[in-house]
């Protein structure tokens, strides 16, 4: 569209100032300092997590970070690599064993109770007046 017209025409039309597109334009182009500081910050945990052998999940990644002097929240760091991927391996690395007749039959209570009684019987009346 801004070839077929000029700037300040496309400005006038919308009720922006040119100095107001160009500031929108450059901030487009270049990432904020929260943005710088989330890759810095994403490039750090992608180190840590490769060095747990993929195991470490955000909690323990927010300790090394305080190790090494750094404060950021569990929620950004999880955030951070969510968006890169990076999940922890769960924690079931062996296989269980299958269930014997001891696991699956059912146990007797501890304490012994009486069996539940059964309800009273219904009993219908009439009023006469």
């Amino acid at each position: 569209m801004k070839n077929d017209h000029a700037i300040l025409a496309l400005c006038q039309n919308l009720g922006v100032s040119p100095s107001g597109y160009y500031a929108w334009l450059e901030r487009r182009r270049t990432p904020g300092p929260r943005a710088q500081a989330n890759q810095q910050l994403a490039g750090s945990i992608q180190t840590i997590h490769a060095q747990s052998r993929q195991t470490y999940g955000s909690p323990r990644v927010q300790q090394v970070l305080r190790q090494q002097g750094h404060r950021h929240g569990r929620k950004r760091i999880a955030r951070l690599m969510q968006a890169a991927a990076s999940v922890a391996a769960s924690g079931a690395a062996t296989a269980s064993a299958p269930p014997t007749a001891t696991t699956t039959t059912p146990s007797r209570p501890i304490v012994w109770r009486p069996p539940p009684r059964p309800p009273p019987p219904i009993k219908f009346g009439y009023l006469i007046t």
